[in-house]
């Protein structure tokens, strides 16, 4: 019966023997191959330094043997750096040794940007931009005309540029969801006899405008009020979707060809009139929690 050895009776030479070192390879393209001295036959364990990476399957072929493949772990082509690996030879391909287990499905575009995953191809940089996020809670202070000017208008706030899709809301748009109270309000105030025209617009940095809302009224002593309880903008296809209040179905509007819609946006309210003279009309806005989301 053999003896066996222990680990204190182990020197050098017989510790490089169990997993020889084979030295450095040589390669033409993804071909490698190297000469040894060293028996290394199927199912042995062995080391070896690539002398340069590789770029898609590489092989392996020591001395005079047949080139075999160089697996991962998994199967899969491995990809080789200018370094030391260990590997082992199972018959019909070396298998790297000590690869740290399975990567995902993950790509460039799935990790955010400036961040790093490792991959079998090695460290890949994120490119995927993540939204930001700013709350406005704001009230404009009443605005009245100024004569002669037939038309006042109040900014209530703004979007800033961006070429993808923005979104303000205070809730979902699901007809399911009870909302919170609008997230865009205006207040007209009228107090002489004439037409006035209120609207709620969305107007790019052209200062071309889109009235998302629009009320008419011939009364005396009026004050009335507008507003949206969620809003979004898809700025690729230039559509918007909005709410005007809680438990109504969203409505779906395309913006003008015309309109600008990667560029700053504003909210405005404006209100339109035929009457000069007396007590001059007024306007009021508030923005109630928004959360403005720009990718």
């Amino acid at each position: 019966m053999a003896k066996g050895i222990t680990a204190q009776e182990m020197d050098a030479t017989t510790a490089s023997g169990l997993v020889p070192h084979l030295g450095t390879t040589t390669n033409s393209g993804n071909a490698y191959s190297i000469t040894t001295s060293a028996d290394v036959k199927p199912n042995t364990k062995f080391t070896l330094k690539i002398n340069a990476a590789s770029s898609t399957a590489p092989t392996l072929k020591i001395n005079n043997d047949t080139a075999l493949p160089i697996k991962n772990a998994n199967g899969n082509n491995a990809k080789l750096y200018a370094s030391v690996y260990t590997l082992f030879r199972d018959g019909s391909a070396f298998i790297l040794q000590g690869e740290g287990g399975e990567y995902g499905t993950a790509t460039a575009a799935d990790v955010a940007a400036g961040k790093t995953i490792g991959t079998e191809n090695g460290i890949v940089t994120g490119t995927l931009v993540l939204p930001t996020r700013t709350i406005v809670n704001k009230s404009m202070p009443k605005q009245n005309f100024d004569e002669p000017i037939p038309f006042l208008v109040q900014d209530i706030f703004q979007i800033p540029a961006s070429s993808k899709f923005a979104d303000v809301y205070t809730a979902p748009l699901s007809t399911t969801q009870l909302k919170l109270d609008a997230a865009i309000w205006s207040e007209f105030t009228v107090l002489e006899t004439g037409t006035y025209t209120a609207t709620v617009e969305l107007i790019d940095s052209n200062d071309v405008a889109y009235a998302i809302l629009s009320r008419t009224t011939v009364m005396t002593l009026s004050r009335f009020s507008m507003g949206l309880s969620s809003f979004s903008i898809d700025r690729q296809a230039k559509k918007i979707t909005y709410v005007t209040k809680p438990l109504d179905a969203p409505i779906t509007a395309d913006l003008t060809s015309n309109f600008n819609a990667t560029g700053v946006l504003r909210f405005v309210a404006r209100l339109i009139t035929t009457k000069y003279g007396g007590t001059y009309p007024s306007i009021t806005s508030e923005v109630q929690n928004a959360f403005i989301i720009t990718t």
